[in-house]
């Protein structure tokens, strides 16, 4: 991820910034790692260091990803079908993960320009197994999805 960035350059944390800002369009994340979004249209994906990428410790490091993804409409009807989505509150303060209000702001020109996101505890429940763990938002009316990925 960080080429040509070790712990001992005193230039890696303003890399780790200037990697962090860039906004993916690749299609790095398939319905592997966010079930339910099938062969969608469109992503836009950011990451970040969850721990100290730049630390001298040697050790592994850890990923926190959050994405916007366009879903085809087949597949935004099966995701709204197949869990228990309930509209959740703009401002919800103390929210266990990232919330579409918590998104990063290189994502946020990609987000509907209207509020109809959910959530399924379901959904995330169903998810939380391995090194990668996360949840998706789904707003069914822009069928679009907003995925936060941890991986240890």
């Amino acid at each position: 991820m960080l080429a040509g960035c070790s712990p001992a350059d005193n230039t890696c944390q303003e890399k780790l910034t200037e990697a962090e800002s860039v906004v993916h369009t690749d299609r790095e994340f398939t319905a592997v790692d966010v079930p339910g979004i099938g062969e969608y249209t469109d992503i836009h994906w950011q990451v970040r260091a969850a721990g100290h990428a730049c630390s001298r410790v040697p050790g592994p490091n850890d990923w926190h990803y959050q994405g916007l993804v366009k879903l085809t409409s087949a597949d935004a009807a099966a995701l709204l079908a197949a869990y228990d989505w309930q509209p959740i509150d703009p401002g919800a303060a103390n929210v266990q993960w990232d919330s579409p209000a918590q998104m990063w702001s290189g994502l946020k020109e990609f987000a509907p320009q209207t509020w109809g996101w959910q959530h399924s505890p379901k959904y995330t429940a169903a998810q939380q197994m391995g090194t990668r763990w996360g949840t998706l938002y789904l707003d069914p009316q822009a069928e679009v999805g907003f995925f936060v990925l941890y991986d240890h």
